[in-house]
């Protein structure tokens, strides 16, 4: 997933499985999480004492706030919806796989991604399976995250069975 990405833009329309290209990488858009806004979901959804302990945060091994790997996967999970998923017919998700927390996502830092195309298969009449590689990265590149999501997406005309 380190590969450089082709600027795809999204379909100005709502894309069906078909209409989707192996290979095909789409930039994702930016966001920025503030301390109240990492300390805050810990508290909320990871209550560990690393993220949420002023004094456990000030340890040598975390040397400040990080946030939850849960929070930054839900911050690339959102990026991929407002860049990617919003402009195919998404039926539903089927797995979220191979996700690797590369480093800890830090307050300040912007946090940006790519999403590429890995697969499309068509062997169901209403919907095809994409399995989309997605990395999170900082502005300046920094891999933070890596994951693998399998999504049904509509086809455009579901083939009848046999």
């Amino acid at each position: 997933m380190t590969a450089g990405p082709t600027d795809a833009a999204p379909p100005s329309r709502h894309a069906y499985a078909e209409d989707l290209t192996p290979g095909t990488a789409y930039r994702l858009g930016r966001h920025t999480l503030t301390e109240d806004d990492i300390v805050g979901f810990a508290r909320a959804w990871d209550p560990q004492p690393f993220h949420v302990d002023p004094a456990q945060r000030a340890h040598p091994r975390f040397t400040g706030v990080i946030a939850s790997g849960i929070q930054s996967l839900a911050v690339l999970q959102r990026l991929c919806v407002d860049g990617v998923y919003s402009t195919w017919q998404v039926v539903a998700g089927r797995a979220l796989t191979d996700v690797v927390f590369l480093r800890p996502v830090r307050p300040g830092t912007v946090l940006t991604g790519v999403a590429r195309v890995e697969s499309v298969t068509l062997d169901r009449p209403a919907m095809g399976l994409v399995r989309l590689a997605c990395t999170l990265t900082s502005a300046s590149g920094e891999e933070l995250l890596t994951g693998v999501a399998e999504t049904y997406v509509a086809r455009r005309v579901p083939v009848p069975p046999h």
